[in-house]
Formats: C-alpha cells, sequence, structure tokens
C-alpha cells in the first residue's frame, strides 16, 4: 500500500495515506503530529489528484522541501521522493512488494469525537507482532548502543541518552533520568529534557512510581494514569498533566539498581503500550551499561589524576628534604626517611652556617598526608629563615611558634628540634620544641638523651604567641654519633601490636658500628624489619652525624 515512512532512529516508521488527504503538521488534528518548534500548526499536505499523489506546502513559516529543495506550490510524487519538514524527513513509498498478511494493523482512534482519524503513529502493541518492525526496533536499539558506547564523558552521555529516547518515542512528550548520588540512596535528577518546554524546567517525580522501580527492580507501564489506581492520587502525575507513562529501572552489574528513566506523554492519544515498554527496556539496558562504563571512565581518570598529583607533590617535597651535606671539620652527616603514605609530614633538615657551623632541623607535623605535606613545606621554608636570622635555636623557635601563633592552622602543632653544630668547638646547641630528645653515644659509653631539661611545648599548641624557648649547649666527645629521630621511629608495630620503643632504639644504636652513614642505615634497617608487612600509620626519619 501507498505509504510514507518517517525514519525515526533508524526505525521506519510507516503512515500509510488511507483517504484523498494526509496533513501534517503540529496541531493535533493532523494526520501526523510533529511537536518540533520548527513545524507549523498545518504544514504541508499529502493528497491524491488526478495525476496521482502530490505535495503542497500549507503556508507554513519554516516552508517544506522535496528531495533537498523548497516546495512551491503543488509538486507530484515519485516514488521514493523524500520529503523534509523540520527536522522530519518523509519518504513517499508508491508501492511495496510485500504479503499484505505481513501488513501491521493501524489503530483507528478518536478520543472524545465520532470522526476517527489515523494516528500519527502506529499502535507499538500491533507493531509488536511485526518481523519487519521487530528488525527495525533491534536495528534502532542496536544504533542506540553504538552510539551510548562511544561516549565515556558523563555530561556528554546523559543528554545522548534522552536524545536517543525522543528519536524511538516521538509520541513522548518528556524523558528523565534519575541516579542514586554516591554515598547514599538519595535519587537526583541527571538529566530532562521536554519536547515543547525549555530545558532546565522544573521537574517532579512521582515518589510512588520511582519507589516501585527501584525497589522492585521492575519495569512500570501506566497507559493511563488517570484510569491507574495506584497512581490517580499522584499529585506529581496530576500537575504535570501526565496522561501515560513509562519508568524502568537502570540495573548494575551487580544487579542493584542504581538508576531509572522515565517517559511520558500528556495526550490520550499518545498512550503507551506494552511493546513500548519493551523498546524502553532495551534502551535503558544499553543506557545502563553505558552511564557504568562513564561512572568507571571517570573514577579512572580522577585516580589518575590524583596520582599524578601525589606523585608531583612527592617529588615536590622530596625537594624540601635536602642531602646531607659533606664533611665540616670531622663530622659526617646522614638522613633516612620513609613516609607512611605517599607524601608525609615529618621534616629534617641540613643549614650551612658562618663560622663552620651547621643548622640541623628535625621534625613532626600532626596529621599525614598531603594537608601535613603541604604544612611541612611550609615548615622548611620558614626554618631557613629563622636560623639565618637567630641569635640562636631557642630564638628561632620562639620566631616560628609566633608565626604559627598568628598565620598558622589552629587544629595543627609541630614538634621540633633545632640544634646548632659548631664543628670545631665540638658544641652543640639544642632546643626543643616537643620533641624526642637525640641520643649520644660516645666511644664506651652509654646511650644517653641530650638536653632533655630544655623540651618544651610543640609549636603552635600555647595560645601564647611570645611563648618562651630555652637551649643548652652540650660538649661532644671527641668520638661519638648523635641520633635524633621522629616518633614513627620508635612507635612502629610488630605483628603482635608490639612497638618498636625507645629502649630498643637505644640498644640498636649503642651496638651499631661504622660511621654515621653506616649506622643511621643499620638503626632504620631494624625500625623498617619490625615493621615489616603492616600498615603504617606514621612517617619514619632519622638523621645521624658524628666523628
Amino acid at each position: 500500500m501507498t505509504h510514507l515512512e518517517q525514519i525515526v532512529a533508524g526505525v521506519p516508521v510507516r503512515h500509510e495515506l488511507r483517504g484523498a488527504a494526509f496533513t501534517i503538521g503540529r496541531a493535533e488534528d493532523c494526520d501526523v503530529v510533529l511537536d518540533l518548534a520548527a513545524v507549523s500548526r498545518h504544514h504541508a499536505r499529502v493528497y491524491r489528484d488526478q495525476d496521482g499523489w502530490a505535495v503542497e506546502d500549507l503556508g507554513s513559516r519554516n516552508g517544506t522541501l522535496l528531495n533537498g529543495r523548497p516546495l512551491h506550490g503543488r509538486s507530484v510524487l515519485g516514488d521514493a521522493d523524500e520529503i523534509t519538514i523540520g527536522d522530519a524527513t518523509f519518504r513517499f513509498v508508491l508501492r511495496e512488494a510485500v504479503a499484505a498478511e505481513d501488513l501491521p494493523e493501524v489503530a483507528v482512534t478518536d478520543e472524545g469525537t465520532s470522526d476517527s482519524r489515523i494516528l500519527s503513529a502506529r499502535d507499538a502493541d500491533q507493531l509488536a507482532r511485526s518481523p519487519a518492525l521487530a528488525a527495525a526496533a533491534l536495528h534502532a536499539i542496536l544504533e542506540i548502543t553504538k552510539d551510548l558506547g562511544s561516549h565515556l564523558e558523563l555530561h556528554r552521555l546523559l543528554p545522548r541518552i534522552l536524545e536517543n529516547l525522543f528519536r524511538v518515542f516521538p509520541k513522548a512528550d518528556c524523558a528523565l533520568l534519575l541516579l542514586r548520588e554516591p554515598g547514599h540512596g538519595e535519587l537526583m535528577p541527571a538529566a530532562v529534557r521536554h519536547r515543547r518546554e525549555p530545558d532546565g524546567a522544573e521537574v517532579r517525580v512521582s515518589r510512588t512510581l520511582a519507589r516501585q522501580v527501584i525497589e522492585n527492580r521492575k519495569a512500570v507501564l501506566s497507559s493511563d494514569v488517570l484510569a491507574d489506581e495506584q497512581l490517580a492520587g499522584s499529585h506529581s502525575m496530576s500537575e504535570l498533566h501526565i496522561r501515560s507513562v513509562m519508568c524502568v529501572p537502570l540495573l548494575g552489574r551487580d544487579g542493584a539498581a542504581f538508576g531509572l528513566l522515565q517517559v511520558h506523554t500528556e495526550r490520550v492519544r499518545h498512550r503507551f503500550t506494552e511493546a513500548d515498554l519493551e523498546i524502553l527496556g532495551a534502551v535503558a539496558s544499553a543506557a545502563a551499561v553505558a552511564l557504568e562504563n562513564a561512572r568507571l571512565h571517570e573514577e579512572l581518570m580522577a585516580r589518575a589524576q590524583i596520582q599524578r598529583d601525589v606523585t608531583l607533590a612527592r617529588e615536590i617535597q622530596r625537594g624540601f628534604l635536602p642531602e646531607p651535606p659533606g664533611e665540616l671539620d670531622g663530622f659526617r652527616f646522614h638522613a633516612c626517611y620513609e613516609p607512611a603514605f605517599s607524601v608525609g609530614g615529618d621534616y629534617f633538615g641540613f643549614l650551612p652556617l658562618p663560622g663552620s657551623r651547621m643548622g640541623i632541623a628535625i621534625g613532626d607535623v600532626s596529621g599525614k598526608g598531603l594537608s601535613a605535606a603541604l604544612l611541612m613545606a611550609r615548615l622548611s621554608s620558614e626554618i631557613r629563615s629563622a636560623f639565618l636570622t637567630s641569635a640562636g635555636p631557642a630564638e628561632a623557635l620562639a620566631t616560628l611558634h609566633r608565626n604559627f601563633a598568628e598565620t598558622g592552622p589552629a587544629d595543627r602543632f609541630v614538634t621540633l628540634l633545632l640544634m646548632v653544630l659548631d664543628a670545631r668547638r665540638r658544641v652543640l646547641t639544642i632546643a626543643n620544641a616537643g620533641h624526642q630528645p637525640p641520643l649520644l653515644r660516645a666511644a664506651g659509653a652509654a646511650v644517653v638523651e641530650l638536653a632533655p631539661e630544655v623540651a618544651r611545648l610543640p609549636l603552635n599548641v600555647s595560645p601564647d604567641a611570645g611563648y618562651p624557648y630555652v637551649q643548652a649547649e652540650v660538649a661532644l666527645p671527641a668520638a661519638g654519633h648523635v641520633l635524633a629521630f621522629t616518633d614513627g621511629l620508635t612507635d612502629a608495630r610488630d605483628r603482635d601490636g608490639n612497638l618498636l620503643g625507645l629502649e630498643r632504639v637505644s640498644t640498636v644504636f649503642a651496638h651499631a658500628e661504622g660511621d654515621p652513614v653506616a649506622v643511621a642505615e643499620g638503626v632504620f634497617r631494624v625500625a623498617r624489619a619490625h615493621a615489616a608487612g603492616q600498615p603504617r600509620n606514621d612517617d619514619m626519619t632519622l638523621l645521624c652525624f658524628g666523628t
């Protein structure tokens, strides 16, 4: 039979030419209704006359194209001619070589009048029984799957899903997509599209319908909301004048529903059917796979970016931690550092000073990870400045405390040990802000703590910006080593939860042999072996110097 064939998302939708005239336009009394802004209420007419079938533009605002050229007046139609109205294209089919029994029936209905008109689309319930339509629907779904699979960015994928829904369901007035927010179960609108209203209009969703779909993981179809006992009381439905609605869940690989797709129409003559629901379910399945892939892609990209940031932060932090200096009047220096995470909050530093002196610092910022590392970076700069502008380590600590009290974060503190080694005089000046005192091992003597009496509060603990720090001078023996470390060393735990402890560190230090490099590496190796295979929650840092 002669008909017009409209291609919607790759699906040929057939409009049979029964009668003498066939009108296309935006008005609901047209034989084919096109809800497009560029289409006039009565846009064009296809009709039969003495010359056969012809097409004419009905004075539309944007005109009609015939085979890509503007249509002026009347033109006789030939087989396979194409009529373009707005974004819709119709192919005129004069005859077709198919058996009559293969043609689906065309539903003829009228809502509230005595006249009958051909619907703008064929009855989907009848189309579901047509092998030709089944193949066309499958082709459309495959095309949609291919289209959605080509988008990995979520912000591009979401509108594409709804665009495809409008292509598949030309009688739909609104389509929306809801997704569960990460971290909790609340459904939030992720994308919405109205055929006539501008995007961004207010979205109201029936909780009753959403609950049924999500909790039962089943698709829901209401061909007439006003006659549906379960939905008739829904204020969202009635206020939006929804007459027919389909809603299907988006199921993840684990079988859980992470969102839903809803399509509705506001016109009685465009009710959805079971066949429509089956097609929507197939589209939702493709959309769910594409959404999960897009989310996974975004997560992987975010993780990659975080890893790049962490790697860069680690490299920057390493730049703040200097290499041990060379020999200074017989003294050698060495440091070992290992953060618990990619970056850490421990700090150590060596700063050559005039007069054969060396400024030495080791500290521990409260907290771990990036925030502690950022504070450590600030600390490293300010320590250098304080060493160079202060008369001694106690004055330097006072300056640092004042700076932190005035501009530092209120919830963070720093334990810090500052020392100045006068290599020629073999004198070590020590000031201590809440840190473990350094240990001294002299030849043939026991390990002792140096100047524990000068220990004061950590930086940024006292509310008094003028909190006083003190210092003490210690004469170093002709042969011996000084070991300083953060509490990550003594707090290292074995598989049974036992701390390495200060006593064990002192014992290992007492029996370590060799120069400062060998001593430092030996103590550090014991600490790492003690905590082997255990999750670390603190950075480990030590430094050693001596002759």
